[in-house]
């Protein structure tokens, strides 16, 4: 729970509700009335990739959901196994074309569909990577046939692939945030290692009815940013991720760019849901 009750003046009540990659939830919310008492937690992919994957997604994320305010992102780290005689993302670059289409790496990801899986799929389109993805169910799966050489790479969060680095099972090749993880400050970011290139990251944001007043929303997004203010909200935070600070304006204005950059990418790859 974000926020302790005493804040509102009234009882808060957490209502989780998992299912279709966060889709059966946020309809939830869209159909909710814009009475100010229903608020939503939403993943990026829910608003940004299954609508682009899903026929007749019940809601229109750009359309029945207002943006209010970010809240957590888990950003990753592009890793490959320690065998694979590379040290960066030029030289991964060089190795995957000397092999060529007949011997392609094998890049894996939590699923098909899932950010990991866009954001490594967006990576081989960018640097012209001879690669195949191979889903899973889940990263500790993903990671364990990592670790047993029969993945070359992966993009995952620092909470799942730092004990593997510090290790030297693994290497990581670049950082997928905005500057170096304090963490590793000798990887570079992957917009260091391939100027201009943005990869996604998943984020988990606020989100409520269309028709919501717009005071109410200023309001939650000033509650947001003060919370994530404080030193108690980083304890609070799920391993592995940060802050996601962003208020309402930018928020929306990175939902649409997410929205229209995965669509292509999905439409590019022909992935349709499972």
């Amino acid at each position: 729970m974000l926020f302790r009750s005493k804040r509102w003046g009234q009882r808060v009540v957490v209502d989780n509700v998992p299912g279709a990659g966060g889709a059966i939830g946020a309809a939830q919310i869209a159909r909710a009335p814009a009475d100010g008492y229903t608020l939503g937690l939403i993943a990026l992919a829910a608003m940004a990739i299954v609508p682009n994957i899903t026929k007749n997604t019940p809601y229109d994320p750009l359309r029945d959901l207002m943006p209010v305010a970010g809240v957590t992102v888990s950003r990753g780290f592009i890793t490959v196994r320690a065998a694979l005689p590379v040290k960066t993302l030029a030289e991964l670059t060089a190795y995957a074309r000397g092999r060529g289409d007949a011997n392609p790496l094998l890049y894996s990801s939590p699923g098909n569909g899932t950010v990991p899986h866009l954001a490594g799929a967006a990576l081989v389109k960018a640097l012209g990577l001879p690669a195949q993805h191979v889903p899973y169910r889940t990263s500790a799966a993903s990671i364990t046939d990592m670790l047993g050489g029969r993945i070359d790479f992966t993009l995952e969060g620092l909470s799942v692939a730092q004990p593997h680095i510090q290790s030297g099972a693994l290497r990581a090749l670049a950082y997928n945030g905005p500057r170096r993880h304090t963490a590793r400050p000798d990887v570079p970011t992957v917009s260091e290692a391939v100027p201009g290139l943005t990869l996604t990251n998943a984020w988990q944001s606020l989100f409520v009815p269309r028709g919501f007043a717009p005071e109410r929303i200023t309001r939650l997004a000033r509650d947001v940013a003060e919370f994530l203010a404080t030193p108690a909200s980083i304890d609070r935070l799920p391993p592995g991720t940060e802050p996601f600070r962003v208020g309402p304006k930018e928020l929306g204005e990175q939902l649409r760019l997410e929205y229209e950059r995965l669509g292509q990418l999905v439409t590019e790859i022909n992935l349709k849901a499972d």
